[in-house]
């Protein structure tokens, strides 16, 4: 589905991660963020509506949530994926 994003000019040294461990591109990342944001933003305005008794302000409090933290967990995802790889880039590096 998201072949068309994937990167074709890799080093050998990526190619053999992505072989092993397999693919992440940001659009992975963003559809993982927006289905775990689905299933936390209704938690969160769960926690606000019994707090204010205010759906309105559940509602706006769930949306603001929603929109920024698909975008946070995209980048740490992106963070931790590079930082794998880095790290096993080195390892794979050192023993060689």
């Amino acid at each position: 589905m998201f072949a068309m994003f994937k990167r074709t000019n890799r080093s050998v040294e990526d190619k053999k991660l992505v072989a092993e461990y397999g693919e992440h591109s940001i659009w992975f990342s963003f559809a993982k963020g927006f289905t775990y944001r689905f299933f936390g933003t209704f938690t969160s305005f769960c926690i606000a509506f019994f707090l204010t008794g205010d759906v309105s302000v559940g509602l706006k409090f769930g949306a603001l949530e929603f929109c920024s933290k698909i975008f946070v967990h995209a980048f740490h995802n992106q963070l931790w994926v590079w930082g794998v790889r880095t790290y096993r880039r080195h390892k794979l590096r050192t023993t060689q």
